[in-house]
């Protein structure tokens, strides 16, 4: 009994003194605090990057604090902890100490580096029978992974610690090129019809639309399927339909001017899925000019670049590394 009794008085005596310990820290004496000054002679320089920050609250002061180190160690902000705070009488101003432990944070940081570097040798070990949307897919995760490994060792660089030297693994040149291939091997359908505006049924075949789009495919290096396969699904990875309506409006008693309303929308399908829609993209707009063949001119004009500038947004989006 007596053996808890003491256990619990030197518990006792422990939160006293950090409670005496904060007082301290947040106290209201009649000077400043030695730590606005020198920060360091408290929390050692060759470990802890400091900052110290003032504003008219608690609230601000921390986030000046913590500004202050992310300052200095290039946007660090994770692992800063406020320890210390004061408080001005006159004027009323506040006062925070903020710390950042470095060799704590290097160490964390160098332990997601060997959790990326596995993950890393996970995805980029890709199977001889893949096919170019599976080996698509791998390039890109291997890619985002390198990525994350290169800004961790930056972050560790500017905590002053020493990165981790690189496991063997592909270069981010060799996954550029082996994602390069798998966009070559992984062909993309192109069809464009001009869409009636009442029934919504295709009609002809708009040339100058599928041309556009041809020229998205092609230059983001994916392939386009022979003419003779455009209608086959096993030599298709994806197929792209794009449908135009022009409707002419009645401006009434505004004859000098012609207006054309149109609407294009973009499908994607997935054949090797059973060709479900992934994707549809679409708007409208009104297009005027002076007679009636400039204005359709004008309408599809709009209207093809809307949908290149749809699909290539949705490849880039899906198929392209992040920046």
């Amino acid at each position: 009994m007596k053996r808890g009794r003491s256990k619990r008085a030197a518990d006792a005596s422990a939160r006293v003194a950090l409670l005496c310990l904060f007082v301290l820290g947040c106290s209201n004496g009649s000077g400043p605090p030695n730590w606005i000054e020198h920060p360091h002679r408290q929390f050692s320089e060759k470990r802890y990057v400091t900052g110290v920050g003032q504003g008219p609250d608690r609230p601000a002061a921390d986030e000046a604090a913590r500004a202050e180190i992310a300052r200095r160690t290039a946007g660090e902000t994770e692992g800063i902890e406020i320890a210390r705070r004061w408080r001005a009488k006159a004027p009323r101003v506040h006062w925070a100490l903020a710390v950042l432990d470095r060799p704590a944070l290097v160490a964390r940081l160098t332990e997601r580096i060997a959790q990326t570097d596995q993950q890393l040798a996970t995805v980029s070990t890709e199977p001889t029978d893949a096919r170019p949307p599976q080996r698509i897919a791998n390039a890109l995760s291997a890619i985002a992974l390198i990525q994350q490994r290169d800004a961790l060792r930056d972050r560790i660089a500017h905590l002053e610690g020493d990165p981790p030297s690189p496991e063997t693994s592909p270069s981010r040149n060799e996954l550029e090129a082996r994602l390069s291939a798998a966009k070559q091997a992984f062909a993309i359908a192109v069809e464009a019809y001009e869409m009636d505006p009442i029934s919504g049924a295709p009609g002809e075949t708009l040339d100058s639309a599928r041309r556009a789009l041809a020229q998205q495919v092609l230059a983001r290096g994916f392939a386009l399927p022979p003419e003779s396969e455009w209608g086959d699904a096993p030599a298709v990875s994806l197929r792209v339909r794009a449908r135009i309506a022009f409707d002419p409006l009645d401006l009434g008693h505004r004859q000098d001017f012609r207006s054309i309303q149109w609407e294009a929308s973009l499908e994607i399908e997935d054949p090797a899925a059973g060709g479900p829609v992934i994707a549809l993209l679409s708007d409208r707009a009104r297009a005027t000019h002076l007679n009636a063949h400039s204005t359709r001119r004008l309408a599809q004009e709009q209207a093809i670049e809307f949908l290149a500038q749809a699909l290539s947004t949705w490849l880039d989006a899906h198929y392209a590394p992040r920046p």
